[in-house]
């Protein structure tokens, strides 16, 4: 989803299979049998849902679903929508625990959170795309093949959740992020 002078950013995941989402949110697979609770988008839409909307995952193992949007259309979809801001209704101006864990509603302006950002890139391999796009609706875009959030850390938190990219495409957003 795009948003005015903001920063929608995603992650893609290729990975296999999913896992049925609970009533209220998109896709209604309760009877589909799945062996495990889907980690992202990318799992829900193997799943079969293809319509952009709230869905849950589970980043953090099968007792804590966490509400994500899922934008299912840009560029192929899969993607996993762990920041939106579009219209300024949500501070943003927040201190440290709440970015660690997350706020605001993924129905809406929200952060998914730090750790459940670290957790989920710790198990399978992402690639990162930011969407922008201003008051007079124009689009830039910057895309990395790989993304990772404090990959090599023992505490991520300690190691103050350090970003990783790797691999900038060039969609008109400007130069790319350089990492050490």
């Amino acid at each position: 989803m795009k948003a005015l002078l903001a920063l929608p950013l995603l992650l893609l995941l290729f990975a296999p299979f999913c896992a049925p989402q609970a009533s209220g949110i998109r896709g209604d697979a309760l009877e589909k049998a799945c062996l495990q609770q889907p980690l992202d988008c990318d799992d829900i839409y193997a799943q079969g849902y293809q319509a952009d909307g709230v869905y849950l995952i589970y980043p953090l193992g099968p007792s804590v679903p966490v509400p994500v949007f899922c934008d299912m259309t840009t560029e192929g979809g899969k993607w996993t929508v762990f920041q939106k801001r579009f219209n300024g209704s949500v501070s943003f101006f927040r201190g440290w625990n709440d970015y660690k864990l997350g706020f605001g509603r993924a129905d809406g302006e929200y952060w998914l959170g730090l750790q459940n950002l670290h957790l989920l890139t710790l198990k399978q391999k992402y690639e990162l795309r930011v969407d922008l796009e201003d008051f007079e609706n124009n689009t830039a875009y910057a895309k990395y093949a790989d993304f990772s959030i404090s990959p090599n850390a023992v505490s991520a938190e300690e190691d103050g959740y350090s970003l990783y990219v790797a691999g900038f495409e060039d969609g008109g957003a400007g130069i790319p992020l350089l990492m050490d």
